[in-house]
């Protein structure tokens, strides 16, 4: 689907981007789609709500929302400058190089990248909490919602499993994270990445040299 100009097409983009996440749960959609059109739709609790100056906003996170998750993508061109990459990141002709991958416009190498805050390793973390705490990078995207279960990171930070209650209080309580949804008997926690200017001090004898 291309860029669309006219609130039409715009809500029809949106719905294409919560069926792609309806793929992840019918929950998870909504409640991803809710908070992308709050965060960047000005404020806007439905998409019909959404002013026309914030489509590109709300349709460029919700694309790379989906990419992030591993989805089939959902294309959205627009000529705006991107609001999501950090500022000391290398430009998107450099990073190619910089992965030993050829290069290609930023859109085509999103999927096998994403950002963390370089705080984290100020914060006194060990290999295992850190690793946990990248794995919620990857997985949360622009929304900064992730709800990885305990076999995904398990699986993916290659880690025992008596090891992952330990580290996520720990991101806990430096306020790395922050939880918005308990699990239940079926459905793993929702965790929030939290700004870096709000995390809690490490001890001095955790701190990192």
């Amino acid at each position: 689907m291309s860029a669309p100009h006219n609130r039409e097409a715009f809500e029809a983009f949106v719905h294409e981007a919560h069926s792609r996440l309806s793929q992840k749960g019918e929950e998870a959609a909504s409640g991803i789609t809710a908070a992308v059109l709050e965060a960047r739709g000005g404020g806007a609790k439905r998409v019909e709500d959404v002013p026309a100056n914030f489509y590109d906003k709300v349709a460029t996170t919700l694309a790379r929302t989906i990419e992030a998750q591993g989805l089939e993508p959902v294309v959205w061109s627009s000529s705006a400058p991107s609001e999501e990459q950090p500022v000391d990141a290398p430009a998107p002709e450099q990073a190619p190089a910089a992965v030993g991958m050829p290069s290609a416009p930023a859109k085509h190498t999103l999927k096998h990248r994403f950002w963390a805050p370089n705080k984290a390793f100020e914060m006194g973390l060990d290999t295992t909490e850190l690793a946990i705490y990248f794995l919620f990078c990857r997985r949360a995207g622009p929304t900064s919602l992730a709800w990885p279960s305990y076999h995904d990171i398990t699986e993916s930070c290659r880690i025992n499993r008596r090891k992952v209650r330990p580290a996520l209080d720990r991101l806990l309580e430096l306020g790395m994270l922050e939880l918005v949804r308990t699990a239940t008997s079926k459905k793993p926690a929702w965790y929030r990445l939290t700004p870096p200017d709000t995390w809690a001090a490490p001890a001095k004898e955790e701190a990192v040299a």
